[in-house]
């Protein structure tokens, strides 16, 4: 889940770093200031606790990049849909994401390499914005088990720099949902002033 913001007249994106560990797995064309940015180079594929957390990226390349990766929810798009509709979103991508993988296992082996690849690749993507919708909507339901902070930021408090955040809690749950997996890389987070506890089941497959 990504959170688009402006500060100070400018927009930045929060981004969660599991999203930014997919975002180097599954797109080909991505820039080296994202690559540097997020140490691609040194990235360890390990599950890590703090995958939930948002990483915030500022200039107008990078939030431009981000932004146009609409397989990736954005926040403020998402709270403003009522249970329900999640509900119905979430079963539309599936319904997209078992046509790709019907393609897929239906595709002639005559046909050109780049095909199979990017079929699977569209397969991941929606199995990622599928996980990233139902983490959601299992947050307003109270069965994330996770800690997610939600920095929804409004603009700088100079000279301090400081945050001014606004979080949404949701009731928390001791109940335990199945484990995900997950990587793991060394960024550099962004903690937020308040904390949001998103109580949560954890993998769609």
């Amino acid at each position: 889940m990504k959170i688009t913001n402006y500060e100070n007249g400018q927009r930045v994106v929060y981004i969660q770093q599991k999203n930014i560990k997919a975002i180097l797995k599954y797109e080909d064309k991505i820039p080296n200031e994202f690559l540097k940015v997020t140490n691609a180079d040194t990235m360890i594929t390990d599950y890590a606790q703090d995958d939930e957390e948002f990483i915030r990226l500022e200039g107008e390349k990078l939030t431009n990049y981000t932004s146009s990766l609409t397989w990736i929810p954005d926040y403020y798009t998402l709270r403003v849909l009522s249970n329900e509709d999640l509900s119905l979103l979430i079963e539309e991508i599936k319904s997209q994401l078992d046509d790709i993988t019907n393609e897929y296992f239906t595709i002639s082996k005559y046909k050109p390499q780049k095909n199979q690849h990017r079929l699977l690749t569209t397969r991941s993507k929606l199995n990622e914005q599928i996980k990233d919708l139902k983490a959601f909507y299992w947050s307003r339901k109270g069965e994330y088990d996770e800690e997610i902070t939600i920095p929804t930021v409004s603009q700088y408090n100079n000279p301090s720099h400081e945050y001014l955040v606004t979080a949404y809690s949701f009731p928390p749950t001791t109940e335990k949902k199945e484990e995900p997996s997950h990587l793991n890389t060394p960024f550099k987070k962004i903690k937020s002033i308040f904390k949001t506890k998103f109580n949560s089941k954890k993998d769609t497959d």
